[in-house]
């Protein structure tokens, strides 16, 4: 999948560092990937 155009610019660095919800053990961060991926 593509990354969503709307998503916010603070995000851009995690996202890209972060393949999978299990590589970031913080919730708000699963709530996040699980959001922009769904």
């Amino acid at each position: 999948r593509g990354r969503p155009e709307d998503m916010n610019p603070e995000w851009w660095d995690w996202y890209d560092d972060c393949p999978s919800p299990d590589a970031d053990p913080r919730s708000p961060a699963k709530k996040i990937w699980q959001l922009i991926t769904e």
